[in-house]
Formats: C-alpha cells, sequence, structure tokens
C-alpha cells in the first residue's frame, strides 16, 4: 500500500468514530427505547470496524501482507447472506 492508501485507511477510522459518536448522540436524544437500543447497537458496530481499521493500518505500515480471510469479521454483524448456513461463519466475498 502507498501513502495514499495509507491516508485512506486513517480516514476511513475517523468516519468510523463519527459514526460512533453519531449513534450514540442518536441513541441519547432517542425516545423509543427500542431505538435507542438499536443506536447503541449501531455505534458498537462502529467500534469493531474502527477495530478492524486499524489492525489494517498497523500491519501496512508494518509492511504485512494480509488477505480479506485474515480479517476477524465473525465479531462484526454481517448480513446472513455472507454467512454459511452449515458452519455460521462468514463467507469472505471478494
Amino acid at each position: 500500500m502507498d501513502q495514499n492508501d495509507i491516508k485512506t485507511l486513517k480516514t476511513a477510522i475517523l468516519n468510523e468514530v463519527e459514526g460512533e459518536k453519531f449513534y450514540k448522540s442518536a441513541a441519547k436524544n432517542a425516545k423509543d427505547p427500542d431505538a435507542a437500543k438499536s443506536f447503541l447497537y449501531l455505534a458498537e458496530d462502529e467500534i469493531k470496524h474502527q477495530q478492524m481499521l486499524k489492525n489494517i493500518l498497523k500491519r501496512t505500515k508494518e509492511g504485512s501482507d494480509f488477505s480479506i480471510e485474515d480479517l476477524d469479521l465473525e465479531e462484526t454483524s454481517c448480513p446472513a447472506i455472507l454467512k454459511d448456513p452449515e458452519t455460521g461463519k462468514t463467507k469472505y466475498v471478494t
């Protein structure tokens, strides 16, 4: 990855941080308890995205190669269509 890719990763991390703040604020301001829970769930997902992107950035800066299979997507929410019905594990779509 070049410097532009690293800059893009840093921007993506910042976007996830902003998303987390947005969802936490939305949860705080929500009048419906179920909506508040949903917003907090989304905020937690943004934190997981931040961690994933930070891992990619770290590995990139270290010069390590990685592939999509190296990412731990099991801890993130993903549509059921990406789950293998037999194993329940995430299928990696490339």
